[in-house]
Formats: C-alpha cells, sequence, structure tokens
C-alpha cells in the first residue's frame, strides 16, 4: 500500500510538466501554422513583377512569330504547287491515254490563276468540258479551289496538252505568300516541267 501510495505521488509530481510540455508544442505548432498563412499570402507576383513577366512574354512571342508564319507560309506555297504539279500530269495523262486534247484553265479565266483551276478533256476549243463531239464526250476530271494565303500569278490562259504528251505553249507559274519563298513551275514544250525554289532570304 506503501508502494503505491508513493507511486500516485510522484505521478502527480510529473503532471504539471507534461502540461507545461504539451503546451510549448501546442504553441509551436500554432506558430508555425500561422507563418506559414503569412507566407502564403505574400507569395502572389506584385505589379512591378507581373509587367516585367509580361514584357519578357511579348519579346519571346515577337521573336518566335516571324519563323512560324514563315513556316506555315512555305508549307502552303509548297502544297499548292505540288497540288499543281499533280494537276499538270494528270492532265498530261488524260490526253495521252484519250489520244486528244486536255486542258488546264483558270476557273475565273484570263490569267487569274489565284482564283481556282480546273482540268478537263477538250474537244472542240471553246474550253467549258460540257460538249459532245463526234460521239466523244468533254470530262471535267478535277477542280481546285483558290489557294488560301498563296498568290498564283502566270501569263498563260491555259495549259493544252495534245496527244504525244507536249504542250501548245511553253511558261512558268509563279507561286508565293509573304513570308514564304516563292516556288516556280516551269513548263517546256515538250510537256516536262520542273519547280524551282526562291533563294533565300525570301522576304524583307
Amino acid at each position: 500500500f506503501s508502494l503505491a501510495v508513493d507511486c500516485s505521488r510522484l505521478s502527480d509530481e510529473k503532471m504539471p510538466d507534461e502540461q507545461k510540455q504539451d503546451k510549448n508544442i501546442l504553441g509551436a505548432n500554432k506558430q508555425r501554422k500561422n507563418s506559414a498563412e503569412y507566407y502564403s499570402a505574400q507569395a502572389g507576383f506584385t505589379l512591378i513583377e507581373l509587367m516585367v513577366a509580361l514584357a519578357i512574354a511579348a519579346i519571346l512571342i515577337s521573336i518566335a512569330a516571324p519563323s512560324f508564319r514563315e513556316a506555315v507560309d512555305n508549307n502552303r506555297v509548297t502544297s499548292s504547287a505540288n497540288e499543281f504539279t499533280a494537276s499538270l500530269a494528270l492532265a498530261k495523262t488524260e490526253a495521252v491515254k484519250r489520244n486528244g486534247n486536255a486542258q488546264v484553265l483558270p476557273t475565273a479565266g484570263g490569267s487569274n490563276w489565284g482564283s481556282g483551276y480546273k482540268v478537263g478533256i477538250e474537244l472542240n476549243g471553246d474550253d467549258d468540258f460540257v460538249d459532245t463531239v463526234d460521239g466523244k464526250a468533254e470530262t471535267l476530271l478535277k477542280t481546285v479551289d483558290d489557294p488560301s494565303g498563296v498568290t498564283v500569278s502566270s501569263t498563260m490562259t491555259k495549259i493544252e496538252y495534245d496527244s504525244m504528251g507536249g504542250v501548245s505553249s511553253a511558261g512558268t507559274i509563279e507561286f508565293d505568300a509573304d513570308y514564304a519563298c516563292m516556288r516556280t513551275i516551269s513548263l517546256s514544250i515538250s510537256g516536262v516541267n520542273t519547280v524551282s525554289k526562291e533563294d533565300q532570304p525570301c522576304y524583307p
């Protein structure tokens, strides 16, 4: 019994120290919490920092924009020139296969190639691809819309292939855009065409 009393007394004597230690721990945790909330509130950008960040972003965009525009325009010009080359090949093949004439014409007439063009079998020279001559029907083979963002220019009003694969007249057609290197398709009397690219730099 005496031993039990002594142990109880010893436990009672320790209680104030344990409570004090617990209080200190709670106080430290509260202080850390208050500090975290303070620094969290101070973690945002100031107006000056935001303005500097925006200025840097504007400089980076101004540097990257011409390169991006150049890539887009060059891709457009290349695609347009390739499409026209494929149309020439179609007209030549059909002229030889059908033992007749095939034409590539500006849709808007004249030499306005920038508004699109069409490919067809022409038999009587009126360039409409809708007639029937001696039991043979003219045929519209393909139409191509105006190439967006690309300037197409030529002095030729039409390209006509004969049954031997040659053309009635030689000429050139140019494909260009603001930030692109111009492509030029050169067409010889024999019906052979070549594509050349403008030397760099291609724009001011």
